[in-house]
């Protein structure tokens, strides 16, 4: 018999939209642009998602982690198995699939992954079938030196580079909130600011958010590595653009 899920009693609060323009340059100001979103700008598309959606038929979307130049990523409420992930949601093209592959290299050959962030699940999203890769939850960025290089060790050991390293792959542990309803976890997160994606036509509702500052208390002492989508192996013939980030690109 097919399990039969059911979506926490809080479902219909996610967040708090924008309510006057200087809550919206705000939102702006820490949000993926959204031109992002408009095939007529970009071919490497983000998809749109809003809080409160179920993807895949069992992910809900509670908070936004953050976003990078190929992909926007989310914290999301297991409903299958009761347990908090985050969901790296992948631009169109060949972004996502290369970092599929990377993962798959990276838990094939590197021996000790225990500090880097590898992949539980993937998925395909309908419609222009963006990649999905489905990761344990993490906290904030930071950059502890000594586990750092442990991870970088472990993964040049397997003649893997890494080819991205940012203070926005790089990231603390984080406490577990998946026994909270999604108004307790709002409490120790903060609330969402978010806006409806203005100006494009989109294929479905997705919106801008404010993504999560991890409070001090609910980090571990725990740091990790992720973000492989620049990856590449030493035998690589051809080497994948890159992107710098958004914090220092031009105007």
């Amino acid at each position: 018999m097919a399990e039969i899920l059911t979506l926490p009693d809080d479902v219909s609060d996610f967040g708090d939209f924008v309510s006057n323009e200087d809550e919206q340059v705000d939102l702006e100001y820490v949000a993926e642009p959204w031109h992002k979103y408009d095939i007529k700008e970009t071919p490497n598309v983000f998809y749109p998602i809003y809080l409160g959606e179920v993807l895949n038929g069992r992910y809900l979307v509670e908070h936004k982690l953050g976003f990078g130049g190929g992909s926007t990523v989310w914290m999301v409420h297991d409903l299958h198995n009761r347990r908090d992930v985050a969901l790296k949601v992948m631009s169109l093209g060949d972004w996502g699939e290369n970092e599929y592959r990377m993962q798959d290299e990276i838990l094939k050959n590197v021996q000790d992954t225990s500090r880097l962030v590898t992949y539980i699940r993937t998925f395909l999203l309908p419609g222009n079938q963006h990649r999905v890769l489905v990761f344990p939850l993490m906290g904030p960025c930071i950059y502890p030196i000594e586990q750092l290089l442990e991870g970088l060790e472990n993964l040049h050991k397997a003649g893997i580079v890494h080819r991205d390293l940012n203070e926005r792959n790089c990231m603390w542990g984080m406490a577990p909130l998946h026994n909270l309803k999604s108004n307790a976890k709002y409490e120790a997160l903060g609330r969402p600011l978010k806006q409806t994606i203005p100006y494009v036509d989109l294929c479905k509702k997705g919106e801008l958010v404010q993504p999560v500052e991890v409070p001090a208390n609910l980090r571990t002492g725990e740091f990790f590595l992720g973000d492989f989508g620049l990856a590449k192996k030493l035998s690589d013939s051809v080497t994948q653009r890159g992107y710098p980030p958004f914090a220092i690109l031009l105007p």
